[in-house]
């Protein structure tokens, strides 16, 4: 997997990375407003980063729906072809819409006198055929549904998101989606259920924080569903997202919900020692030498190896990854500090 292209609405515009003629949110000044430095601070953007993969394309278009019969409608086929360029074609696409169906009370669905075949006006049928659209355009790559996310106000906590439209929940519309990804070629993302409400500054568009939030919710639900297997380069990766630690805090959280265990392949010949997420800290534990022989032959290097992280860990105090500590206390264990060993 190398290349991601994301279908959403204005929480994923930024200037300058859309097609051209797409309506944009995050313009220059909405930019400076929501304090994002460059495209780096995106939610998507994090995402990308964080995985090691690369953008193809991002057709998001502001005040877009998932609902209607021509464009700007995620199902029109000029949304459903800007997913590809010349240069590529996705092998993920993250499908992050539906606020705004929500927002402009699309009905979820028709009553059943009024049902026809497909009603692309109703968020369920227009939901199903985006799906079915994308699945016929890119028979290749994986999809994954995101789920809608509740926003907050940065300077009011007493605000709450708006549950219902007056026509639908907001949890109808979610449900939709879940229910669209549960077919055999597509995945969720439940970003709505992680409980993250993402900052804003008029209840719906996200500020430099809040896409970092977005971004922790995806992470989190991208692990989940097994299209991204955690590793150590991972780790490293969004320890270097943000200098905050309290998202450090909050993407490692999101990242490892229980504490896991992720496989440390040194030079591709075995597992050497695994690193695992508990107490807000990121550890290695060491497999034993007896299931050591079963995962590789040569006893001495692994012998040397664990010799090695232990005396690294003395003299760091026992902290390998620690994004929760001041940055001048940090010590980071990089990943070719392993390698190393592999050619001494």
């Amino acid at each position: 997997m190398k290349y991601v292209s994301v279908l959403g609405d204005s929480i994923s515009t930024f200037s300058g990375y859309n097609p051209e003629g797409y309506s944009v949110y995050f313009t220059k000044e909405m930019q400076i407003a929501n304090k994002l430095d460059s495209v780096d601070d995106t939610w998507w953007a994090k995402v990308i980063h964080a995985f090691g993969l690369q953008l193809c394309a991002n057709a998001s278009y502001s005040g877009s729906r998932v609902s209607g019969v021509q464009f700007p409608a995620a199902t029109s086929g000029r949304r459903i072809q800007d997913l590809r360029n010349d240069r590529c074609s996705p092998d993920l696409i993250l499908v992050f819409m539906g606020i705004n169906d929500f927002g402009y009370g699309v009905p979820v669905t028709f009553p059943k006198r009024l049902l026809h075949k497909t009603d692309l006006m109703c968020f369920r049928d227009a939901y199903h055929e985006l799906l079915r659209k994308l699945g016929k355009a890119y028979p290749n790559a994986q999809i994954v549904c995101g789920t809608l996310m509740r926003g907050r106000l940065s300077d009011d906590e007493d605000w709450r998101f708006p549950e219902s439209n007056g026509v639908c929940r907001l949890e109808d519309y979610n449900d939709v989606i879940r229910h669209a990804a549960g077919k055999k070629q597509y995945l969720l993302a439940d970003t709505a259920n992680t409980g993250i409400r993402y900052e804003t500054l008029d209840g719906g568009h996200p500020t430099k924080t809040g896409h970092m939030e977005i971004a922790a919710a995806w992470i989190r639900c991208l692990v989940k569903t097994g299209v991204i297997k955690p590793s150590l380069e991972m780790c490293i990766r969004i320890n270097r997202i943000t200098k905050s630690a309290d998202m450090k805090h909050l993407l490692f959280r999101c990242l490892m919900e229980e504490p896991v265990m992720i496989p440390v392949d040194i030079d591709g010949s075995g597992t050497i020692c695994c690193i695992t997420f508990e107490e807000q800290r990121l550890l290695p534990v060491f497999i034993s030498e007896e299931e050591t022989q079963s995962y590789y032959p040569d006893q001495t290097r692994c012998v040397k190896m664990r010799d090695y992280i232990q005396e690294i860990l003395a003299q760091n105090a026992g902290i390998v990854l620690n994004p929760f500590s001041e940055p001048e206390k940090q010590y980071l264990l990089e990943y070719e500090d392993l390698r190393q060993l592999v050619n001494s």
